[in-house]
């Protein structure tokens, strides 16, 4: 049992580090496209024409030549004159100067708020999302030039005043756009590693999810400001916010209909040059929308000692993992750093709650490793994220976890999982129970996470450097200097090699064993005294899996630190595991010290794992399988949930569900042919 099992082999699919978010590749992207470069240059020209008009313009802005009114284009007037013989071209420039800005001033609100609003909401969820999404769907309702001629008639003088309202009535369909763009983002799981390594709300959403809605905010703020361009204009067309003489664009199309029947070439440049502009941004829109699709689906992604037997020596402990039910030893042994009683999780179902894991306790120590084993669906991984206060979707974490926060005293209290327990456990900090903001002092800081898809849990639009930066930041509240020397230590800390140059890198240049490095770096930031590894070598092939061990073992004899891994792998039991905790359809049906499991089993489940194991079976025989399928949630048997796969079964099986039962020193199982094992 020393042979670590073959793994699945290969990388996943990730974005590129940048891809859509970084500004540079979207631009090339965008001058690819031939829409979009033609409508940007325009809008570039446009803008850059009117910002310059008092040094490009032909005559001042209200020089009149009273012998050329209303004449066609010339050599002297390119685009004609207006009525009192002004240059039209002159005034067009002049007049786009408060046009655009008036223009500009809404789309900043309107982005600017949608986008607050719309990440808020679809990260927060919940009431915060509620109230959001009614406060939109309000937006929308509201007749907007009713509003804006309301308020450009108390300040005539200016379209100003009224971009204000104009900006905030906009927002709603940025904010509806940015709120379904973050609802996806939201269950990548890069953002639940940085939820578990301790971030708030603010810097996840600030410096995770802004970055990725960064096409979408700028597509919106092409349509918004195509908008705005219509509404100044019509706004000056029906005679408000700009006082004549001044020119702008609305009001030239104001004069020039009054003219239509003496000159009707007045209306060409007047509404042509609004209309070029709401074009060329809708055409930008349109491009940046396939530019920002384009880059976002572009690509995908591109070492142990001599491994100890489960009857090595071991680092020092208690003697043996306490019995959880029933009665405790008179010495009880030292406090558990984390303590799980009847822990209970539940998620959201068409018929309601659906239980996931029910009446799972087990102690966690210093210095050790405890192991949960089983098949998939068993409930191992929602019971290790749930130590982190991270419930399924619409579900919720009851019992007891306990975390110590102060040093034990002796004697013994009663327990509140049936007899006594050591003195000290009752003054742990209770976990289960609090509300997200108050597990940020906890997640990361006191107990990290270690998942099994590491480059799915880094960020791709960050370098490893910055990634670590940050959580060293949040954590001790560092400078920028500080905090990257602190990275790279983390680097060195975790055996990279060259770590100057990995800090540099994005994840998808790294490779999965350098990621999980990376991400056990980052759970290391905060000095935690509890981690979890959630199958932190399921992606890596044999070679990475023994090199990631071997840290993990290493991090521990130097610091301390207890570790709580996730495996469906008897070779990582083997070598790294003290005490071993078997999970099955929901709840535990043995625990005992890792030697006590291999060496004797005593639940038919635990012995059908241990047979099934590739490399405890003979060249050219028959690998051994455990029949059926795990029960999935809302459909666990009466009695005993193994009972339908398992040789031993009997009538009395279905009866009534076992408890656990001490099965020897420091060993529990729930079977009631626990005699029957043991006399094998």
């Amino acid at each position: 049992m020393t042979v670590l099992p073959p793994s699945a082999a290969g990388l996943p699919a990730v974005l590129p580090p940048a891809a859509g978010v970084r500004r540079r590749p979207l631009l090339r992207a965008l001058l690819r496209h031939p829409l979009g470069a033609v409508s940007l240059a325009v809008l570039a020209v446009i803008v850059a024409c009117c910002a310059l008009a008092p040094v490009i313009a032909p005559y001042p802005r209200d020089a009149s030549d009273f012998t050329r009114e209303l004449s066609g284009p010339s050599g002297a007037h390119w685009l004609g004159t207006d009525e009192l013989g002004r240059d039209i071209a002159t005034r067009l420039l002049y007049g786009g100067q408060s046009t655009l800005l008036a223009a500009a001033l809404a789309t900043v609100i309107a982005v600017t708020v949608g986008t607050a609003l719309g990440v808020a909401g679809g990260y927060l969820r919940g009431r915060t999302d509620r109230v959001l999404t009614f406060w939109g769907d309000l937006l929308l309702t509201v007749p907007v030039l009713v509003v804006l001629i309301v308020v450009v008639s108390v300040f005539p003088a200016s379209l100003y005043p009224a971009m204000l309202p104009l900006g905030l009535l906009l927002s709603a369909g940025p904010m509806r756009v940015i709120r379904a763009v973050t609802m996806t983002i939201r269950e990548d799981l890069y953002i639940a590693a940085a939820r578990v390594s301790g971030l708030s709300h603010w810097q996840i959403m600030r410096r995770h999810v802004l970055p990725r809605v960064y096409g979408p905010v700028v597509v919106q703020a092409t349509l918004a400001a195509s908008v705005a361009v219509m509404l100044a204009s019509g706004l000056a067309f029906l005679g408000f916010g700009v006082q004549v003489p001044a020119p702008s664009w609305g009001t030239m199309v104001a004069e020039a209909a009054s003219q239509y029947q003496q000159q009707p070439w007045f209306l060409v440049p007047t509404g042509g040059i609004i209309a070029l502009t709401v074009l060329s941004l809708g055409l930008l829109g349109d491009a940046l929308r396939d530019a920002v699709t384009g880059e976002w689906t572009g690509r995908t992604a591109r070492r142990l000692p001599a491994r100890r037997s489960p009857a090595a020596s071991r680092r020092p402990g208690p003697p043996q993992p306490q019995v959880l039910h029933g009665t405790v030893p008179a010495d009880p042994g030292p406090v558990p750093l984390l303590a799980v009683r009847d822990l209970r999780i539940t998620a959201a179902g068409p018929d309601g709650a659906t239980v996931l894991v029910s009446g799972l306790s087990f102690d966690l120590f210093p210095g050790r490793t405890l192991a949960i084993v089983g098949e998939s669906g068993c409930g191992k991984s929602v019971t290790a994220r749930a130590l982190l206060g991270v419930a399924p979707p619409g579900g919720r974490v009851e019992g007891s976890i306990r975390l110590r926060s102060a040093p034990a005293r002796g004697g013994e209290r009663p327990s509140a999982a049936g007899g006594t327990e050591p003195a000290g456990l009752a003054e742990l900090a209770e976990l289960a129970g609090l509300r997200e903001a108050q597990w940020q002092p906890v997640r990361g800081r006191r107990i990290a996470f270690v998942g099994q898809e590491p480059l799915s849990g880094l960020d791709p639009a960050q370098t490893v450097g910055a990634a670590l930066s940050e959580v060293v930041r949040a954590y001790s509240r560092c400078g920028r200097k500080q905090a990257r020397e602190r990275a790279l230590a983390l680097l060195r800390r975790v055996r990279l090699d060259d770590p100057e140059r990995v800090a540099r890198l994005y994840p998808h240049q790294v490779s999965g064993g350098m990621a999980q490095r990376v991400t056990i770096a980052r759970a290391l930031a905060g000095d935690p005294e509890i981690l979890v590894a959630d199958e932190p070598t399921t992606a890596l092939d044999v070679t990475i899996q023994a090199d990631i061990l071997a840290l993990l073992r290493s991090l521990q004899l130097t610091s301390g630190i207890a570790v709580l891994i996730v495996t469906h792998d008897w070779g990582v039991v083997a070598g790294l595991a003290d005490d071993v905790l078997v999970m099955y359809a929901g709840q535990a049906v043995e625990r005992s010290a890792a030697e006590a499991v291999f060496g004797g089993p005593r639940h038919p489940y635990t012995a059908a794992l241990l047979r099934s194991d590739p490399h405890a079976t003979a060249p050219g025989r028959e690998l051994p399988v455990i029949a059926g399928t795990v029960p999935p949630p809302g459909r666990w048997p009466a009695g005993c949930r193994f009972a339908g796969r398992c040789g031993y079964a009997t009538g009395d099986c279905t009866a009534a569900e076992p408890a656990l039962v001490p099965a020897g020193p420091g060993h529990e199982a729930r079977c009631i042919h626990v005699d029957l094992l043991a006399a094998r």
